[in-house]
């Protein structure tokens, strides 16, 4: 019991004692030398777990402050002396918690100063994600230009250009894809721009997705583009691209989606036929139920009906549930 104590108030001695000595002014590494050096005295003799939270309570601290001089020498000590998980781990905490605390600029300092360059990757992978995720994109950015072209920074530039994509952001996004060398992650950062440019602009939509490598996510991106050009109304472009798609599951997949466009701009006779077409080639009740969805939406539910009785199999389940909540809501109106 004595012991706790004693290791509960050296923790917190310690902790006030290095936040009093760096309170006046940001100290210099000659002046820190004498107050860390005591203070690894101090906790050298404790478990390495309680050495951590005293020096987490110093970095903290340092963090608020927005200093960085003083708390790159404590993480060199730390270094030193404590298992790398240790200083991995209290070195993520710390920028995190620079830049929760808005000294991002300071934080990125630090980063520049690690070495390693896988080091480096494992502090610095939850930073980015936090700095994504406060919506710091530019700053997120900035940071990645310090690391090395490794498949690690693919994968966080790939998030980065979705993260500029969801924002509308979409020439920085295409630049961030640009920077990125694995195929695999380019593709999957430009789905995502392709899919958001596409309800804004499906011309330039097109065009970049005409840079995307062939494969499963370049279909589904073409197709995002059909359903973009069909969402402006511009059904001949919709079906130039659905058309131009191979093999033949994918060109369906794509007309799929711009097939509901023909009958939300009125244009029912077309939007069916396409739809029987497709019922047939996919031999699916997926199609049927989104017609009959989309028939009760414009106020046939005796059509939906009709279209929901010739599936042979169990419809989709949220397109009968639109079949059903127009059904209700001509109910109460009658």
């Amino acid at each position: 019991m004595a012991s706790t104590l004693k290791k509960g108030i050296l923790l917190a001695g310690l902790s006030l004692g290095l936040a009093l000595s760096a309170s006046a002014q940001m100290p210099t590494a000659n002046e820190i030398s004498y107050p860390i050096q005591a203070a690894f005295s101090m906790t050298q003799t404790m478990a390495i777990q309680d050495q951590q939270k005293a020096y987490q309570a110093i970095l903290h601290f340092y963090a608020v402050s927005g200093q960085t001089e003083a708390p790159w020498a404590v993480i060199g000590h730390i270094k030193k002396n404590l298992p790398v998980s240790t200083t991995v781990h209290l070195t993520q905490d710390f920028l995190n918690d620079m830049a929760q605390n808005d000294h991002i600029s300071e934080a990125i300092l630090i980063v520049s100063k690690i070495e390693s360059p896988q080091e480096k990757y494992v502090i610095t992978e939850p930073f980015v994600l936090t700095l994504i995720s406060l919506n710091r994109l530019s700053d997120a950015d900035r940071t990645l230009t310090l690391m090395s072209n490794t498949f690690q920074k693919a994968r966080l530039l790939s998030q980065l250009a979705q993260a500029y994509a969801l924002k509308g952001q979409y020439d920085e996004a295409q630049r961030t894809c640009e920077k990125i060398k694995t195929p695999e992650e380019r593709n999957a950062a430009l789905y995502i721009v392709v899919r958001e440019l596409a309800t804004e602009s499906p011309d330039k939509a097109l065009s970049l997705a005409g840079t995307m490598s062939s494969g499963g996510l370049y279909t589904d991106a073409m197709a995002e583009v059909a359903k973009g050009f069909a969402s402006f109304n511009r059904f001949e472009q919709a079906l130039s691209v659905s058309k131009s798609l191979s093999p033949l599951p994918a060109q369906e997949k794509a007309l799929s989606k711009v097939a509901p466009f023909y009958l939300k701009f009125g244009r029912k006779e077309e939007g069916m036929r396409l739809f029987r077409t497709l019922v047939n080639a996919l031999h699916s009740g997926s199609c049927l139920s989104e017609m009959a969805a989309i028939t009760a939406e414009q106020g046939d539910t005796e059509g939906a009906s009709d279209l929901l009785a010739q599936l042979s199999g169990k419809p989709n389940a949220k397109a009968l549930t639109r079949v059903g909540i127009r059904l209700i809501q001509d109910n109460k109106a009658d």
